[in-house]
């Protein structure tokens, strides 16, 4: 996979991967720390829950989520 250069990137990653749990994405943060994109989207429908996918920023690969 190619490698993530930037939030907008991210955030696609993360979303896409999301639609595979969830059925709302609404993204609310993405920043990189130490070579990953640590990206924040509410999936909650009807109330705020925040999922957490980290993606590192090199591979591309997601590394670890969190809901």
């Amino acid at each position: 996979m190619p490698p993530i250069n930037s939030a907008d990137q991210a955030t696609e990653k993360a979303v896409q991967f999301l639609k595979r749990h969830f059925a709302f994405q609404q993204p609310k943060s993405a920043k990189q720390v130490n070579g990953e994109w640590i990206v924040k989207v509410n999936v909650g429908l009807f109330f705020e829950q925040i999922a957490t996918v980290t993606i590192d920023a090199k591979s591309g690969e997601v590394t670890a989520y969190d809901a």
